[in-house]
């Protein structure tokens, strides 16, 4: 059965009574608005059939109200879900915008503890830097120091060198001078010895040492002047022997340079003797007569000295 053309929306909202009276009044209500002309039919056959169709009509709308109900219901269960989730999301963005909130203050902490670690940071680079620059300050402080200290070590390396050098000579001299003592002592009491026993042999004794010490001293005078003279013809030899080399190895040069201009034809000239000639022995040239070695003795006791330091204690002990 369709609906009839006179419903409208608002008729869905009408709760229903539940009592025939209240249908009834509900009823000539809905007459009187939908279909005013019904109710006028002057024929009594009419009526019944018009009470069917009220029934029917009161029927559907009983069912339409009741459809409109449930669907009240469920509108009304909506808006209750609708405003849970609301309620539900309301708190959910509550919550979220406290920790946001909560977020926002810690981050605000962190902000200003990092601001004054950056501080810190800075203040500290400050002072490393000042720090760097005291100790770049201080390093060229103690490199002048240590140069300076280099420069006075090594003065004092020299003058302890040259004290060291100084005391050698005083030392060597000091020597000299115990041996020119110890030997004029040693003259002198040879000669109190020969005064004393007025003896002829003593005195030629002592002569024959006086004779042999001239002696041998002229012989070493001599000796040096042989070996400086032996010396300066070495050295004449060696610059002769070094030229003649020279000369050599340019005439063999130019003798290998003809040769190559030479005919194959022509038999290869005999190098001459005269080549051989320059190359002299050094060995041979440098040969001298062996030195005699030195003889050290003592004039007192004849003791025979292997060298002039043992020579010089044994004759001061020999003194004494």
């Amino acid at each position: 059965m369709s609906r009839p053309p006179w419903k409208s929306p608002l008729c869905e909202m009408v709760q229903p009574s539940g009592s025939p009276a209240g249908d009834q009044d509900m009823l000539g209500e809905e007459s009187s608005l939908g279909k005013p002309a019904m109710l006028h039919v002057p024929s009594e056959q009419g009526t019944p059939e018009t009470f069917q169709r009220c029934l029917e009509e009161n029927q559907e709308l009983r069912d339409a109200i009741r459809q409109s109900n449930q669907m009240l219901r469920e509108r009304c269960e909506e808006l209750q879900r609708f405003q849970g989730n609301q309620r539900e999301e309301k708190a959910f963005l509550m919550q979220k915008f406290q920790e946001a909130r909560d977020l926002v203050v810690r981050l605000s902490l962190e902000k200003r503890e990092l601001r004054q670690q950056r501080e810190q940071a800075l203040k500290e680079v400050e002072r490393l830097k000042t720090c760097q620059q005291q100790m770049a300050e201080d390093k060229a402080s103690v490199k002048a120091q240590v140069t300076s200290l280099l420069g006075e070590l090594q003065e004092s390396q020299s003058r302890l060198e040259a004290a060291t050098k100084e005391r050698q000579a005083l030392e060597s001299r000091r020597k000299l001078a115990q041996l020119q003592v110890a030997y004029h002592q040693l003259f002198q009491e040879y000669d109190n010895h020969v005064k004393s026993s007025m003896v002829s042999s003593e005195r030629n004794r002592a002569d024959i040492y006086k004779a042999d010490f001239q002696a041998e001293r002229q012989a070493r005078e001599k000796l040096a002047e042989k070996k400086e003279f032996l010396q300066e013809q070495l050295e004449q030899l060696q610059r002769e022997y070094s030229r003649l080399k020279t000369s050599c190895q340019e005439s063999a040069r130019i003798e290998d340079m003809r040769k190559r201009h030479v005919e194959v034809s022509q038999p290869p000239l005999a190098p001459g003797p005269a080549h051989h000639s320059f190359h002299l022995n050094p060995s041979s040239q440098r040969r001298s007569p062996p030195d005699e070695p030195p003889k050290f003795c003592c004039p007192k006791c004849q003791y025979q000295a292997p060298d002039i330091d043992t020579l010089q204690i044994h004759v001061m002990e020999c003194i004494e």
